[in-house]
């Protein structure tokens, strides 16, 4: 529980922040910019902002947009919605989209954190930051902050129209609930989600989410010894962008180590398992707690240990510190009956999750994949959810089909929805072709153009608007959805020059 001066700290920075209104047109040194930038970063990091939790934020940014005397909006879902008018002499200049979404994946070392209550520390040295024990948010904080900084002093542009969307990260309902009209006059959009830098991404996959839920059903425990099993120690990431680097999933893993003690005959009754915080985050993290035999605990204990030690063997490159605790607690009042067990256990244990196929035509990029982000099974829910991911239609059928069917097989009731779109790649771009030649003449190095195993909302924006010319960029980014996300800083500027030149040769265009 927070205490009451916290309360009132919070409060007041709150009221700071509906206050602020930036200088337009402020001296535009570099170093004004990162700072500029960063400062708009804190004010992010302050206000709380899971996905599904943006009241908070959504209020700080309608008031912060109509502080600066923009015209500002929000839509039936959440979206922020702002009109930044052109530059004197350019207000016939085509209308360009900035875009970014305000929602956070909140992941923890401390399983006690409240995401939707408390704000995140960050640290900051020379050349990075990161958080206290927590994801940072700067996927997509900074690329945010850096369309407020712009908003206010960008220097030469035509009529911009900034979205800043809800929920991106946990169903990208924000984008999906957009009005098509919000976008049908725009001839550009420069989305700030991307996470390399000397990168700009401009195509992406769909992705789908599947949610299978069952009734508890729970009786009286008959063995006599209760384990609680933690894995700790593991990378985690995002689901769609560190797929393929093979980190473990902490939920299948103790579906896994549990599966064998089936194997081999342990006779165990299931209370819990509960592991991940978000479908497209792969879960660090794990806990269950079991009842077994006394006489058995000592065989358990050696069985799962030396089983864990094997897989940290195996993922010594990407998971080198997974741990395993097992601790004597007191018996569960009351236990799953065995045949659900055993299925809750099946599903997490044998459900498709990691990579599926790998591109046929682009080397190293993955074309399809699947993680198990949330598995929750106790007296209150047995749920799991999972979201994959792939450029080809056919194959993404495929992996639901799989794991629809599974799921039925183990006694669960599943719902299934496309998340986001794909989008393909336009060789024919103007705006990629404009920003290549920017970035090239600002560093003497080549803008790479990207195709990113995850989905962006330009895959909607597409739907919305055939004719929209889009990419996306921003600075780098490394371990987003995880406790050890980090920005580096010196990729901040030059992302922002970027955007700043070539917003002011689009509303030059001929």
């Amino acid at each position: 529980m927070r205490t009451l001066k916290q309360l009132l700290i919070l409060g007041m920075t709150m009221c700071m922040l509906c206050t602020v209104t930036m200088p337009a047109f402020a001296n535009d040194t570099d170093d004004n910019v990162q700072n500029g930038v960063l400062t708009n970063f804190q004010m992010l990091a302050s206000i709380p902002r899971p996905s599904h939790h943006e009241e908070k934020v959504g209020t700080f940014l309608l008031q912060w947009a109509q502080n600066q005397g923009f015209t500002a909006w929000q839509d039936k879902v959440g979206n922020i919605i702002f009109d930044v008018p052109a530059t004197s002499g350019y207000e016939n200049a085509p209308l360009v989209v900035l875009q970014a979404h305000m929602d956070m994946v909140s992941v923890s070392n401390n399983p006690n954190f409240d995401p939707v209550n408390t704000p995140i520390t960050i640290i900051r040295t020379n050349d990075t930051l990161t958080a206290d024990g927590t994801s940072l948010g700067a996927d997509d904080g900074i690329g945010l902050a850096m369309l407020m900084y712009y908003a206010c002093n960008g220097k030469q542009h035509g009529p911009v129209r900034c979205i800043i969307t809800v929920n991106e990260e946990d169903g990208m309902t924000g984008i999906q609930g957009l009005d098509a009209s919000v976008v049908a006059e725009a001839s550009y959009l420069i989305n700030l989600d991307a996470e390399t830098l000397g990168e700009a991404i401009v195509s992406t996959a769909a992705g789908l989410r599947t949610l299978a839920v069952q009734p508890p059903l729970r009786t009286q425990p008959t063995l006599d010894k209760a384990l609680l099993i933690e894995l700790n120690g593991m990378q985690g990431g995002h689901s769609g962008i560190m797929i393929g680097t093979g980190k473990i999933n902490a939920a299948q893993t103790m579906g896994q180590l549990l599966a064998y003690l089936n194997e081999q005959n342990i006779t165990y009754e299931l209370d819990y398992i509960t592991c991940g915080t978000s479908p497209n985050a792969i879960p660090n993290q794990a806990k269950a707690l079991i009842a077994v035999k006394k006489q058995d605990v000592q065989l358990v204990n050696k069985l799962l240990v030396q089983r864990t030690e094997d897989l940290a063997a195996a993922y010594k490159v990407s998971d080198p510190d997974v741990t395993i605790s097992i601790k004597s607690v007191k018996v569960p009042e009351t236990v799953f009956e065995s045949k659900q067990a055993e299925n809750i256990v099946s599903y997490a244990a044998l459900v498709f999750d990691g990579i599926h196929t790998m591109s046929q035509s682009i080397d190293g990029l993955v074309e399809s994949s699947s993680n198990l982000g949330i598995f929750r099974a106790g007296k209150d829910e047995v749920l799991a959810s999972l979201f994959a991911r792939s450029s080809q239609k056919a194959l993404l059928d495929e992996i639901g089909l799989q794991q629809l069917r599974l799921a039925q097989i183990c006694g669960y009731n599943v719902t299934q929805t496309q998340s986001s779109d794909a989008w393909p790649a336009d060789p024919n771009s103007r705006l990629q072709a404009l920003m290549q030649q920017v970035y090239f003449e600002q560093t003497g190095n080549e803008l790479k153009l990207g195709y990113l195993h995850a989905g962006l909302e330009c895959g909607t924006f597409a739907r919305l608007n055939k004719n929209l010319d889009m990419i996306s960029i921003g600075p780098e980014i490394h371990d987003v959805h995880s406790v050890k996300e980090t920005l580096y800083l010196n990729s901040v500027v030059p992302v922002y020059r970027l955007l700043e030149e070539s917003m002011t040769r689009l509303c030059n265009e001929d």
